[in-house]
């Protein structure tokens, strides 16, 4: 089964889709590399998210997000 968003034509809410699916996959098996990576703040965004929707991953030692150029906060 195909999710809607993907087909609804929307590109930025599928590359958003895209990229939570990502996350969560990393997060499944490979927790400790979200737990260092430079985040975006995006994808802090769709961590937090994940957190509030399913409860699961908490308190994850994670790097502050990181803007398009690298800053912290950007």
């Amino acid at each position: 089964r195909v999710p809607e968003v993907l087909l609804s034509g929307h590109h930025q809410e599928v590359e958003r889709w895209r990229r939570q699916e990502a996350l969560r996959r990393t997060l499944a098996l490979r927790p400790e590399l979200v737990a260092r990576a430079p985040l975006s703040l995006l994808e802090a965004r769709l961590l937090a998210e994940m957190d509030r929707e399913e409860q699961t991953w908490g308190c994850l030692p994670m790097n502050p997000p990181r803007g398009p150029l690298g800053k912290e906060g950007a």
